[in-house]
């Protein structure tokens, strides 16, 4: 998709979010930004302060933590999702986490910044601001009532119940991760599951 379409179809999703004004709408459009980044990209690294809340147009992205020396896969955002690193961005802070870019990836993105002047002078763009907010705890919420609070193989049903496309798009080490489980253990559990 040619990034001005691109641009067009983000501002009319957050327009349909909220009614966004005619001035709003202009500076969306003159302040938005386009990125590509590349598999296996880092979009942000620990120690960073996250600057760029983004939405994905195409491509899968990974935030992960360091546990000792070992990766924790802490969300997974495809197309249409928006996403950041939500501490370091809001507050303005040092990261704790990594963004990584799983497949070649294609982004729009507007800066704190401009994310603090539209939310200052377009009291509408505040309605669609919460709303994104929300959305993250939600999914923060089902994530950690389908994940954590869940065994192994309630896990692995939930997902593939819930978002059976990232098995086949996320490399089985990270879904393990994410599972908090080593990747043998993800594998025999889903052979079990296959053997049924």
């Amino acid at each position: 998709m040619k990034v001005g379409l691109a641009k067009e179809f983000a501002i009319a999703l957050l327009n349909s979010i909220y009614q966004l004004n005619d001035p709003c709408i202009k500076y969306l459009s003159d302040h938005i930004h386009f990125q590509k980044a590349k598999r296996d990209e880092f979009l942000l690294v620990p120690g960073q302060v996250s600057n760029r809340l983004y939405f994905i147009q195409k491509g899968l992205l990974r935030a992960y933590k360091l546990n000792t020396d070992t990766e924790v896969s802490v969300w997974f955002m495809k197309e249409k999702d928006f996403c950041t690193s939500v501490p370091s961005f809001y507050r303005q802070i040092a990261s704790i986490e990594y963004i990584q870019a799983l497949e070649d990836s294609e982004l729009l993105y507007i800066t704190f910044e401009d994310y603090k002047h539209l939310c200052e002078h377009y009291m509408e763009f505040n309605f669609v601001a919460r709303e994104l907010i929300t959305q993250y705890f939600l999914l923060w919420d089902e994530l950690f009532d389908g994940i954590r609070m869940r065994s192994a193989m309630e896990r692995y049903e939930w997902l593939l119940a819930n978002h059976p496309e990232l098995l086949l798009r996320v490399p089985q080490k990270y879904l393990a991760s994410y599972f908090d489980m080593t990747e043998v253990s993800f594998s025999k559990m889903k052979n079990k599951l296959i053997e049924k």
